[in-house]
This record gives C-alpha cells, sequence and structure tokens, in this order.
C-alpha cells in the first residue's frame, strides 16, 4: 500500500474488532418484574465486563460506513470485506494528491481516522500531530515530538507519512529516516504550512 493510513487501517481493522468485546467491569442488574415487591431473588445485582466499549462499536461502523461510501464514489462494488476496500482505496489514491482532488479527501480522512484509532487503541506515543497537510507529501502526518539531539532533549516537526522527500535545503535534519525541523525553522515552516492551506481552501 502506498498510503501509510489506509495501510495503518487495513492492519489494524482485525485489532479494533477484539478491541470491543474487551469491555471495563460495570456493575449491572438483571430485569425484573416491577409489579413484585423485592427480594434478594427479584433485584439481582453483580458486577463484570461491559459486552462491549460502544464507542469502539462507534468507530467500527464509521469506518465501515465512510469506506464503503468513497468506494462507491470510486464506481465500484463494495460487497467485500473492510481491509480489501481500503486496499482498494489506496489503489486509487497518488501517493502526491492534487489540491481539492477526491484522492486528497480521501487521504484526509485517513489520516483523521487513522489517528482516532490509534488513539482509542492506546497507541498514540508523546508528541502532538499538527492539524497541518504536509507542503512536501501532502499527508497529514506532521508531529511535534521531543527528540534526544546532541545529548539534549529539544522539539521538533517531524512529517510521519514515510514517504516525505523534501530536498536539502528545506530541512534541517532526519531522525529515523524521517525529516525533522527545530524550533529555529518553525517560522520558516509555518509560512510553508500557510501556503498549502491556502492552496487546499
Amino acid at each position: 500500500m502506498r498510503n501509510p493510513d489506509l495501510a495503518y487501517l487495513a492492519e489494524r481493522w482485525e485489532p479494533l474488532n477484539e478491541y470491543r468485546f474487551k469491555g471495563s467491569a460495570r456493575p449491572w442488574r438483571e430485569p425484573i418484574n416491577r409489579w413484585l415487591p423485592d427480594t434478594d431473588e427479584t433485584v439481582p445485582t453483580s458486577s463484570g465486563a461491559a459486552p462491549m466499549h460502544l464507542s469502539t462499536f462507534a468507530l467500527i461502523e464509521a469506518i465501515r460506513a465512510a469506506v464503503r461510501d468513497w468506494t462507491v464514489q470510486a464506481g465500484r462494488t463494495p460487497e467485500r470485506t473492510i481491509p480489501e476496500l481500503l486496499s482498494g482505496l489506496d489503489g486509487l489514491v497518488p501517493v502526491h494528491p492534487a489540491s481539492g482532488s477526491w484522492g486528497r479527501e480521501v487521504a484526509g480522512w485517513a489520516a483523521d481516522t487513522a489517528h482516532r484509532v490509534r488513539d482509542h487503541l492506546g497507541e498514540v506515543g508523546d508528541g502532538q500531530r499538527l492539524k497541518a497537510i504536509c507542503p512536501w507529501c501532502w499527508y497529514q502526518s506532521m508531529v511535534i515530538r521531543c527528540l534526544d539531539a546532541r545529548g539534549q532533549v529539544e522539539p521538533f516537526v517531524r512529517c510521519e507519512s514515510g514517504v516525505c522527500a523534501p530536498s536539502e535545503h528545506e530541512v534541517s535534519t532526519w531522525w529515523e529516516g524521517l525529516p525533522c525541523w527545530p524550533v529555529g525553522d518553525w517560522q520558516w515552516l509555518a509560512g510553508r504550512l500557510d501556503r498549502v492551506f491556502d492552496d487546499a481552501a
């Protein structure tokens, strides 16, 4: 798959579905006949695991509906599994989708949804994702991270799409193969992000 967010969603689809059954413990009451007097036999109370996290179920259904809708918009049948549909969408989304295009909309949805799934499954590491489109790879994959540079922990903006390739004069440093911009570059980087926002509007 070319889009890292669509790839992530396809990979985590089954774990997300399994997660819905790991409900947290909560008290519950058996249904009772309200016309009978309250006794130990008619008002049983206990506690146990909830049958599922409703928020997980809502997230699963939102993904299912959106993926099928995107697939129909692409003129393809939605009668396949969700991972298969995600793979099919990935084949239709260019690595660098044009501003205002259907591919850009799908890529934006995938980035937002992947972040929601990571957060839901507790896979979000330290740092904060920027609500901005990277000017080089056109994915919403820029994150502020504190990295240990030169023996000192410093904040950087890092693009984590995995396909970002700015030229050498447009990036200060690389970390684990990913482009990074230290605090001193943030004003310049903000100007680049503003131009992308204007183009996308």
